[in-house]
């Protein structure tokens, strides 16, 4: 196929991600250089859904389903899992993996969101083989288990869907009720679920567990938050959207663990004309174009001591334009984003309200992770919870 050309410099950018044009239609085999099987996003492009689209059809499904991404909905979705946590760790003595931890939760959230219920054991379990093939060294897994393990979850979704048309919520907004309205099939709606749980999940599990990890080792970022939470709610956990609103230094630190770990590495487009770079530079028509976004992060010109986890950066300041995406910019950017700011948010005051946490003493480094889109950590990220 075509060379990638990777870019980092703000202005190019704002060059690729201000562009509707769609993401490069090879199956998200973004790189060119690792299998499809590498890749733990390559199963969201077989359905249409947020990626691929052009035009029309792709402003009819934004549109159809953005009540579900609304503030008052994520923040709900959010609080009323994250308070199940404390309970959930209770009985836990020893180091948890927050990554499977978090992973288990967005995933339940993100059926929430698309179903109006949580997972049922047979999608657990379809959604498990999935994440187990995804986060397998590349070398040990082929295209034909990664693939036929996402058919089965979009069978198993299907049926979900057909169960939900039957016996629809009427009380709250969910996925599947606002694409059943639009027009949409069982087996488009299943895929669009696929795409929800898969990048609601697998991503942003990874990324919040490293900000808990980043807590857990400097006890001066969790004492400030301990404060915040005593100063603002008397200790308590967050119970509304204004409670997470009022908590500014917990907002510092979930940007920074995004700026630090971002949910997602790459966005990519394939443009039909010419485009020049901001060196003067020419892409030539159908070449990928490419943002890889810890580069960008991780620029020293815009972010001092990049490696270092320092909320302050955003205590009372801006990012530089087009120097800080974790979940991409432009009318493609995720549309999610409000959701998982306000879920890391929701699940950082709920723990640290009723608990201190530490690093476990054997955790390997922050930076080991599987080479995908996501930083899926080759060990998990061993976190010890302790009642207060």
């Amino acid at each position: 196929g075509s060379d990638t050309v990777f870019v980092r410099a703000p202005p190019d950018v704002r060059t690729v991600l201000s562009s509707t044009a769609p993401s490069t239609g090879l199956k998200w085999d973004y790189l060119g250089v690792m299998s499809r099987a590498s890749n733990l996003l390559q199963p969201m492009a077989l359905g249409t859904f947020f990626h691929m689209p052009t035009g029309a059809e792709w402003r009819q499904q934004r549109r159809s389903v953005a009540p579900v991404f609304s503030l008052p909905t994520a923040t709900s979705y959010a609080l009323e899992l994250a308070a199940e946590l404390p309970t959930t760790l209770e009985s836990e003595e020893g180091p948890v993996d927050a990554q499977q931890l978090m992973h288990d939760l967005l995933r339940d959230t993100m059926f929430v969101t698309g179903l109006g219920r949580l997972p049922t054991t047979e999608e657990k379990a379809a959604f498990q083989e999935l994440a187990t093939l995804s986060e397998a060294p590349t070398d040990s897994v082929t295209d034909e288990a990664l693939e036929a393990a996402v058919v089965c979850t979009i069978r198993v979704l299907s049926n979900s869907v057909d169960e939900f048309a039957q016996h629809r919520p009427k009380e709250r907004t969910f996925m599947a009720g606002l694409m059943l309205d639009a027009g949409h099939d069982s087996e488009a709606i299943a895929r669009a679920l696929h795409n929800l749980i898969v990048a609601g999940a697998e991503s942003n599990a990874a990324s919040l567990a490293r900000t808990l990890a980043c807590i857990a080792e400097d006890p001066s970022i969790q004492q400030k938050l301990v404060e915040e939470l005593q100063t603002v709610l008397d200790g308590n956990a967050p119970s509304t959207p204004k409670d997470l609103s009022s908590l500014t230094y917990l907002d510092a630190v979930v940007r920074e663990g995004l700026r630090r770990f971002a949910p997602a590495t790459v966005v990519v487009r394939c443009f039909a004309e010419p485009t020049v770079l901001h060196n003067g530079a020419v892409v030539q028509a159908g070449q990928r174009l490419a943002v890889c976004i810890p580069a960008v992060h991780m620029n020293e010109e815009h972010w001092p001591e990049p490696q270092r986890f320092h909320p302050s950066r955003f205590v009372g300041s801006t990012p530089a334009p087009n120097t800080y995406l974790p979940f991409s910019l432009g009318k493609r950017a995720c549309p999610g984003k409000n959701m998982a700011i306000l879920q890391a948010k929701a699940v950082i005051a709920t723990l640290l309200s009723d608990m201190r946490i530490e690093r476990a003493p054997d955790a390997s480094s922050l930076d080991d992770h599987v080479p995908r889109f996501s930083g899926w950590g080759n060990e998990g990220v061993p976190i010890v919870f302790r009642r207060r």
